[in-house]
């Protein structure tokens, strides 16, 4: 910036000063270090100089944003965290399989629990409730049998499980996780979960955006979207950060029949307010397209919008004459008032041309929609060095440095292997080496598309450790 206004260091002021007083010949003659004339002037030079750079750098600051002011180009505020939870409620009992059929078909009444095994007739089972009264004696049945495994969680009356009709139980899964579930024993009611559950971790809250429910016999609901009650990053937690099982978070309202809650994936999308320099950047887009109906136009109108993080412009799509906005707010989605907001400042509110003058040229229709999300699926297998760091801590923290990865990447921007394996290797220090074997190149994202993994995007991020130097 060319200079604005002069301003002087201490030293050049106090020079001035003593040559003035010299000059008008007062007899004032003693500036030697120390002296009495010397401390004020050195005093009067330092406050002076001070008072001059604040000044100017206060008026540095204030001449581009007079110029914003003057634009109507105000600062994008802070943005929310998004992900999902997934509710959790336990079994009576887990049952499985472990025999050489093919498939073991389990079907419980109200007054029997009975598998019918293909190809192994030998490893049926019934057990009736008149004889076996407790999940604690179903279990202990089961376990004596060969083909079986059973685990019980709590012991209740038998007659309280729910009613299942020819469920596999073929082969064990865990049932406190979300990528498998044992065929399970719960009760036969299902759960509802209300919009609005609130969780807390450390000093952040979270809260759910829609109802969902635990269905009858399911161990877990589907994925809750959720987000931070506060804006930020400091919303974009880790995978597992709430984990109220092991004491990780609080559920501050109690749901009957929900045991805990989990968020499987990391949460994406918080932002701190626009700093100067994207300010910059963005204005400079606006600037390019003063001319309002071009392409760069459109762009820099809707990037203006607050929540917007990307989008792009498809002219003559779906058809010519026609021109589709697609935008993202940061999660892969684009709400209903987020859409709203974006066709009001692009067709103009002709009760407040103010504030919403419009941007399309006349004639000219507009689509805005949200973007089409690529699922992405990424495995990688970690080597760590030595066995000092929780196995679980080092998986959770490369998912996540994963999953942030893939979900703040923007419109068209393709996914790079080696960024994923950048991210991976940072995010903890046990990280020796990693092998990413999907996926084995670049994924090509094409404009109107992000990519996106983690819960409630159909992508998973697995993660495969081994220490090394191999052990034994």
């Amino acid at each position: 910036m060319a200079e604005i206004l002069k301003v002087y260091t201490p030293e050049q002021l106090y020079n001035m000063m003593r040559d003035y007083l010299i000059a008008q010949g007062i007899g004032l003659t003693n500036f030697n270090e120390g002296s009495r004339t010397r401390s004020l002037l050195e005093a009067f030079a330092i406050i002076s100089s001070v008072t001059g750079f604040d000044y100017s750098d206060g008026l540095r600051r204030a001449i581009p944003v007079a110029m914003y002011d003057g634009f109507g180009f105000r600062k994008k505020s802070a943005d929310y965290a998004y992900g999902y939870f997934r509710f959790y409620r336990r079994p009576k009992m887990t049952i499985s399989y472990v025999g050489t059929g093919t498939s073991a078909k389990l079907t419980i009444t109200g007054t029997e629990l009975a598998i019918v095994v293909a190809d192994k007739p030998a490893d049926d089972i019934t057990l009736d409730f008149a004889t076996y009264e407790k999940t604690s004696d179903l279990v202990a049945a089961l376990e004596a049998h060969a083909a079986y495994s059973a685990m019980l969680v709590e012991d209740v009356p038998a007659t309280l499980l729910y009613s299942y009709t020819n469920a596999d139980v073929l082969g064990r899964l865990t049932y406190e996780r979300a990528d498998g579930i044992d065929v399970m024993a719960a009760p036969a009611a299902a759960v509802t979960i209300p919009e609005g559950v609130l969780l807390t971790v450390d000093s952040q809250s979270f809260v759910t955006l829609a109802a969902s429910s635990i269905p009858e016999g399911e161990a877990s609901s589907a994925d809750v979207h959720s987000r931070c009650t506060a804006t930020g990053r400091s919303g974009n937690i880790g995978a597992e950060a709430i984990d109220t099982a092991w004491g990780s978070g609080s559920m501050t309202s109690t749901i009957i029949g929900v045991e805990y809650v989990v968020n499987d994936s990391s949460f994406a999308g918080g932002t701190d307010e626009e700093s100067e320099i994207e300010r910059q950047q963005r204005f400079k887009d606006y600037l390019a397209g003063l001319n309002g109906a071009t392409a760069n136009g459109i762009k820099a109108a809707v990037l203006g919008v607050q929540g917007v993080k990307s989008c792009t412009v498809r002219e003559r799509y779906p058809q010519r004459g026609q021109c589709t906005i697609v935008a993202d707010d940061g999660t892969g989605q684009l709400s209903t008032q987020m859409q709203e907001e974006i066709l009001k400042v692009l067709n103009g509110d002709p009760s407040d041309y103010v504030n919403y003058p419009g941007f399309r040229a006349a004639g000219i229709p507009v689509n805005v929609v949200g973007p089409n999300v690529t699922s992405v699926n990424i495995t990688v297998t970690v080597y760590r060095v030595g066995t000092t760091y929780d196995a679980d801590d080092i998986r959770n923290r490369v998912k996540t440095a994963i999953e942030q990865y893939i979900n703040t990447l923007r419109l068209g921007q393709n996914v790079i292997v080696f960024e994923i394996a950048r991210v991976a290797k940072s995010a903890h220090s046990a990280v020796y080496d990693l092998l990413i074997s999907d996926p084995t190149a670049n994924i090509p994202i094409d404009s109107g598309s992000v990519a996106r993994t983690g819960s409630g995007t159909g992508g998973v991020v697995t993660v495969n450790l081994i220490t090394y130097p191999t052990e034994p």
